[in-house]
């Protein structure tokens, strides 16, 4: 459960609104970079980060929730970019880069956020998708929810090695093997030999 500042409440509930987005995505360029922005113009500085502004040039689509852990992706829009930058500006882009999304509200008197903006979103860029008139272009990339991953089928197995992966010491699973081949009663008085073990 998320919960709201004051600040934020009187925000919300003023004459005037003034609802913001904040993006931080990280993008594979050598070293990673890790570029923060925001929908409004100029920089806005929060949480110790500097965000640029984007404006007009810079859309998030709706976020949406839902009370059955569904995995609602959302949609990245970057218009208005120069031709000879598209090419950059793709090539640093990679599947599974980390997306983190902060719907927060713009005191209209300083020009500063109001604290604190509520992380709604967090997730990895899927495949960008790109439209290009030959003078701008308009760049789009869609990013999966992290809840998609609960639907992924685990790699990991029951299993002795399987096991020493993560705890190299412990020795639960290593009778697992013989413990598929017996066919006796668990709870019995006199235990049963298999080949390779004793229960």
């Amino acid at each position: 459960m998320r919960s709201l500042t004051t600040d934020v409440q009187n925000a919300l509930t003023a004459g005037t609104v003034a609802p913001v987005y904040l993006v931080a995505v990280t993008f594979c360029s050598s070293p990673p970079d890790l570029k923060r922005c925001w929908t409004g113009t100029g920089t806005v500085t929060w949480g110790g980060n500097d965000y640029e502004g984007q404006g007009d040039l810079m859309g998030v689509s709706a976020i949406t929730q839902t009370g059955d852990l569904a995995a609602e992706g959302i949609t990245l829009s970057f218009s208005g970019i120069d031709s000879g930058n598209v090419s950059s500006a793709m090539s640093d882009v990679a599947t599974y880069s980390r997306v983190d999304v902060w719907y927060g509200m713009l005191n209209l008197s300083t020009g500063a956020i109001i604290a604190d903006p509520v992380h709604c979103f967090s997730g990895c860029l899927d495949v960008p998708t790109l439209q290009d008139d030959g003078e701008s272009a308009t760049i789009s990339f869609t990013a999966e929810n992290d809840l998609i991953k609960l639907s992924l089928a685990s790699d990991r197995r029951y299993t002795n090695d399987d096991q020493q992966i993560t705890y190299p010491t412990d020795n639960g699973f290593q009778f697992v093997p013989w413990v598929q081949l017996w066919n006796g009663a668990w709870g019995g008085a006199s235990g049963h030999t298999i080949s390779g073990g004793f229960f």
